[in-house]
């Protein structure tokens, strides 16, 4: 951001602090923070899928009932600011008879690891 941008963010805060008490200035970055904590997740959800969409075209599998879910949550540790690490599962298929329960982690917006369990190959 440039030095202009945050003059204004600057200005906004400084503005709102004058005009609301201690409590609902709380209240404000509290639920600030959970519309912005929202949208990130959303956008992480979207990349996820992307991600799991592509694994499941590169080893011939479909990808069934768009079922990628986060199944969990932890703050870790990076070099700079510590990020959040979300597991998402999803299931896939290889003849349309089997389910074969999947799942990748993404630290921030980078994908760290993935697991697709053995299966048959069909020719």
């Amino acid at each position: 951001m440039h030095y202009f941008g945050a003059k204004i963010i600057f200005f906004f805060i400084v503005k709102l602090y004058m005009m609301l008490t201690m409590n609902e200035f709380f209240l404000f970055f509290v639920f600030a923070g959970i519309i912005l904590f929202w949208l990130d997740t959303t956008s992480k959800r979207e990349l996820a899928y992307k991600h799991s969409f592509k694994l499941a075209k590169q080893f011939n599998l479909q990808l069934l009932d768009d079922s990628i879910h986060c199944t969990k949550l932890a703050l870790v540790k990076t070099v700079n600011l510590p990020k959040i690490k979300r597991v998402y599962r999803f299931t896939v298929s290889s003849n349309n008879d089997d389910r074969m329960q999947c799942h990748l982690i993404l630290i921030g917006a980078t994908m760290v690891s993935w697991y697709i369990p053995p299966y048959p190959q069909i020719n």
